[in-house]
């Protein structure tokens, strides 16, 4: 069985209790991420910090030159080295108008990371019983890979290995939330039980201890001029976003809803790891991305 399960999201919602994002309320939401975006990308370039869009705010640069019309969501790299500096320097430009939420934190068991806009609520299933409910845009982390071939081997099946049980590890946590989404999806149900299952076998470790374990593994790598980069937390994970670093670490400017913001200069291999050849064609309404949101406040003097 199959057990990724981002693909399985799309055909997914909150039932009854979910939130349609929208209309108004999208262009709403995608002016508030694009605002928390200018500030996360200003304070790199002023720190020298490596970023550039990733995922689906990369696609839409490339094919929309902004937003993907229905994208309710940002998503940026950075490299693994700067990634645990972001907390701090977050509070030294911007106070407490944002909150850098990682692994380390209490309650966020996801290597991948967040910055969360205070005083907002944006809460979807990973961030569904936390306090870090804000709207955010998505942090990855760029790691090196090894170039001897069996050592990289090696690396990938043992991100792949602590990177799936967090995972499993994670939908135990969350098990009444994971059930009651997939009830009436029979394909997600089975998954999700089977990945319950799994977390329940390794509850003997806490979802905070597997989530930092994890962490490590995916940053053993120290070669910072390796020939291949990955991107092990992102969707299709460890060999799935395996890139030149030349392709992925050299960058072209392109236009985002105004800015002028960097993509991975091979973004087509890039595109193509992601979605496939025919990435420039939008996908029909039944396979387009969308989150499952139980619950949204906009910041004051946005309602």
């Amino acid at each position: 069985m199959n057990l990724a399960t981002m693909d399985l999201f799309k055909t997914l919602d909150a039932g009854s209790s979910g939130i349609v994002v929208e209309g108004e309320t999208l262009k709403k939401c995608q002016s508030i991420l694009l605002g928390i975006a200018e500030d996360f990308i200003s304070m790199c370039e002023r720190e020298g910090i490596f970023c550039q869009l990733s995922g689906g705010s990369a696609l839409g640069a490339v094919r929309e030159g902004g937003f993907i019309p229905w994208d309710d969501d940002m998503d940026l790299n950075v490299k693994s080295r700067d990634f645990e500096r972001l907390s701090g320097l977050l509070t030294k430009y911007y106070g407490d108008k944002y909150t850098f939420v990682d692994y380390r934190l209490s309650g966020y068991n996801i290597v991948a990371g967040k910055i969360v806009l205070n005083n907002s609520v944006y809460c979807e299933r990973e961030t569904a019983g936390t306090p870090y409910k804000g709207f955010y845009i998505d942090i990855f982390q760029i790691e090196n890979v090894p170039d001897n071939a069996l050592l990289r081997k090696l690396h990938g099946i043992l991100c792949m290995i602590t990177g799936g049980l967090l995972s499993c590890r994670n939908f135990y946590a969350k098990r009444r939330m994971y059930r009651e989404i997939a009830k009436a999806n029979p394909q997600a149900k089975r998954v999700f039980n089977t990945k319950i299952f799994i977390g329940w076998c390794v509850s003997f470790m806490t979802a905070s201890t597997w989530a930092r374990l994890t962490r490590k593994v995916y940053a053993l790598c120290r070669n910072e001029h390796s020939e291949f980069v990955s991107i092990p937390s992102g969707r299709r994970h460890y060999f799935g976003e395996m890139y030149k670093r030349s392709g992925m670490m050299e960058t072209q400017a392109f236009t985002f809803e105004g800015h002028r913001w960097q993509v991975a200069k091979d973004y087509d291999s890039y595109f193509k790891a992601l979605y496939g050849a025919d990435y420039m064609t939008p996908p029909p309404p039944e396979k387009r991305e969308h989150h499952i949101i139980f619950e949204l406040k906009f910041p004051a003097g946005l309602e």
